[in-house]
């Protein structure tokens, strides 16, 4: 089941999710996380996934990193390629993102389009299991591509309450690890650099602070994935080539007519 958020600047907004026992966080000015209140954001209710490969403190590999690969000059990101919480089903894969423009098929090839709808799919995984007071996934898109995500660009921060069981019963009698699809929809801006720009999304825990993520700091565990998108402008409709058409007709007949007067 999917479920609609209506989403204010200075919005604190706490949503129920009974299968992992906990809430799910977009907007608390306290800790300066602010949405834009032009994205709408939207869920599909948690369920149950079988991750039994990453449930084993001795497959919890804190001795690998994950890096951002979004080329020069964009600054780079590191974190602990921890399997806690992940974008995707496979870590140190980029799979956990992709969109449909104008509703098509969610892929990560398709344009985005100036001035037309988008959607943005995050397939975030967590286990719901260990010492985490919460799970946190962050995403930014540079929309005026000067290669830094600014602070404004910030498309969707997440925060997942899981109240996980305490430290001295980690890696006994697991619960059920989860999906949690998120959707971020909005109207790419007008003002968007037509071109390459690139997505960056992150996936952690609450090692790192509610709010404190951002597109470079370095992340005790989780994931980093970049996906590079290219915008266009839109291509005029049929109609309007065919206005735009019989309007150049007419002009030309008004000229000829002139001509013929002469």
């Amino acid at each position: 089941m999917k479920k609609v958020l209506s989403i204010g600047v200075y919005i604190y907004f706490i949503c129920n999710v009974s299968l992992v026992q906990g809430t799910i966080i977009w907007d608390d000015s306290s800790a300066g996380v602010n949405h834009n209140p032009n994205v709408t954001v939207t869920y599909d209710t948690p369920v149950a996934a079988d991750m039994t490969p990453y449930d084993s403190n001795s497959t919890h590999n804190q001795n690998a990193y994950d890096y951002g690969d979004a080329p020069a000059p964009y600054q780079n990101a590191r974190n602990t390629m921890g399997r806690w919480q992940m974008l995707g089903n496979e870590l140190g894969v980029d799979d956990g993102v992709t969109w449909s423009v104008n509703g098509s098929a969610y892929d990560t090839s398709v344009s985005l389009i100036r001035g037309r709808e988008v959607t943005f799919r995050f397939n975030f995984w967590q286990a719901n299991n260990g010492a985490h007071d919460y799970d946190q996934l962050f995403t930014t898109v540079d929309w005026n591509n000067n290669h830094i995500w600014d602070q404004e660009e910030t498309l969707l921060y997440a925060r997942i309450d899981t109240h996980n069981r305490p430290s001295n019963d980690v890696g006994i009698n697991w619960d059920a690890d989860t999906d949690t699809i998120f959707y971020a929809t909005f109207i790419v801006p007008e003002t968007a650099e037509v071109g390459s720009t690139w997505l960056r999304a992150r996936a952690h825990c609450n090692h790192t602070l509610w709010g404190d993520i951002t597109p470079y700091n370095y992340l005790g565990q989780g994931e980093t994935e970049d996906y590079e998108l290219t915008i266009v402008d839109p291509v005029p409709e049929p109609a309007t080539m065919l206005l735009f058409g019989t309007g150049l007709a007419a002009l030309v007949g008004s000229g000829l007519r002139k001509k013929q007067k002469k």
